[in-house]
């Protein structure tokens, strides 16, 4: 079987100013950018970053106010004629290192957390990668996803709303996979 390889540079990744919190699953989906690279055929797909904050909840405008650690994730797709990866890629931004170690869903099931990577400025981002199956995404396509990052230092929760899941369940139908 071809292995396909999610890149951890984040392309596209979103200032929290910017994020949407998706409530229409049609806007979801039309917010879903691809690019086919050339030289080996796959297509990666992702969808705009979603913001949490520290407390679970959306931001209300930025991450102003928004409490520390928060998080940015989307949900992203690398697929080709063979095979298809489905994933939820981004970051945990504090204050300071939180050492991401473990990412636990709200039904108590262990996600596999893939490459990591982190990088200090004015808030330190660790980025993670976690592979989901196809079946994961259409499961939660009326829940949402809501997950919890245990760091060795803290902790921070992702909140993807089901509209957003809806939108991108809805793409990969559209594209087969």
């Amino acid at each position: 079987m071809k292995k396909l390889f999610i890149p951890m540079a984040l392309i596209g990744l979103v200032g929290c100013a910017d994020t949407k919190y998706y409530t229409d699953p049609q806007a979801a989906q039309e917010s879903i950018t691809c690019n086919t690279d050339k030289f080996n055929g796959q297509t990666t797909c992702y969808m705009p970053n979603i913001m949490t904050c520290k407390d679970g909840n959306p931001p209300k405008s930025s991450l102003a106010g928004c409490g520390v650690p928060a998080t940015s994730m989307m949900l992203k797709t690398v697929y080709d004629d063979k095979v298809a990866v489905f994933g939820l890629n981004g970051y945990v931004a504090a204050s300071n290192w939180i050492f991401p170690y473990k990412v636990t869903d709200d039904a108590g099931k262990d996600m596999k957390i893939g490459n990591t990577d982190s990088r200090a400025g004015s808030l330190t981002k660790e980025y993670l990668s976690l592979e989901l199956d196809r079946k994961y995404i259409s499961d939660h396509t009326q829940t949402g996803i809501a997950m919890k990052v245990y760091g060795k230092r803290n902790d921070a929760i992702i909140t993807l709303p089901a509209a957003y899941v809806q939108g991108f369940d809805s793409f990969l139908k559209s594209k087969g996979l």
